[in-house]
């Protein structure tokens, strides 16, 4: 597996790659917090 891959990695939450702005640690933790907000 790639070093900085999503793909085929055992995780249930992936972020929306075409949402990602920088800094990517706060959009990460913003994308993050919606989902849990949303039930996601």
């Amino acid at each position: 597996m790639p070093v900085n891959s999503f793909d085929n990695y055992p995780m249930s939450w992936k972020p929306d790659k075409n949402a990602l702005k920088r800094p990517f640690y706060k959009s990460l933790a913003s994308l993050l917090e919606q989902d849990i907000t949303n039930g996601f």
